[in-house]
């Protein structure tokens, strides 16, 4: 499980490279089906970490619905504040949309369930799950954090890896507060669809 998911992490940031260049959802979307796959039939073989704490997939959905709008209102505010600390910062991000949104709006919000399904699988259960069992919860949430903002490098953008690290973080500490991919897996899909496809920080926030 550990060589595999490794494998897939080192990947990642070379299948993402296509963003900005090419259509990302083409290469990154069939990837992250193909990680899914894989998680899924390798969870067969190694059970699931569960603490004796572990939350109910009900109390999961609320800590995520919650933890998910207070992560949506926090983006819009830090634009609105970036972009007049450092105005470059509102043509920067539209850029990224620009990048991320090459296919239509449906086809970029299924494609985007898939790879948030994909990152939650590969970063917060299969690599939390097997590095922890190793070699202690301290390590295994540091080197999820960290190999989950590598990962993003790929995108060639400083302000995708910063958002990756502050996201992953809120995440990762979901995951391990509740013991269960639940709550991480509800707020990573309502911040992504919300501020990156369904209510874009460039136009919720207009720059004066």
């Amino acid at each position: 499980m550990l060589i595999a998911g490794a494998l897939l992490v080192l990947a990642w940031p070379f299948v993402l490279s296509s963003f900005g260049h090419d259509d990302v959802y083409a290469f990154m979307g069939p990837y992250g089906a193909l990680v899914i796959g894989l998680m899924l039939l390798l969870r067969r073989f190694e059970a699931p970490l569960r603490g004796p704490r572990a939350r109910s997939v009900a109390s999961g959905v609320v800590i995520g619905l919650v933890v998910g709008a207070i992560m949506t209102a926090g983006t819009y505010l830090a634009f609105a504040v970036g972009t007049k600390l450092y105005p470059p910062l509102a043509g920067r991000v539209a850029g990224l949309y620009v990048d991320a949104n090459t296919r239509s709006l449906g086809s970029a919000i299924a494609w985007t369930l898939v790879l948030i399904v994909a990152e939650e699988l590969l970063w917060r259960g299969a690599l939390l799950n097997v590095i922890e069992r190793r070699y202690g919860r301290v390590l295994a949430i540091g080197l999820s954090l960290v190999t989950y903002t590598v990962a993003q490098a790929g995108t060639g953008s400083f302000i995708v890896g910063l958002a990756a690290l502050v996201c992953g973080a809120i995440w990762t500490a979901e995951r391990v507060y509740t013991s269960s991919s639940v709550a991480p897996l509800v707020s990573h899909s309502i911040w992504t669809l919300t501020v990156i496809h369904l209510l874009p920080v460039v136009h919720v926030v207009a720059p004066k």
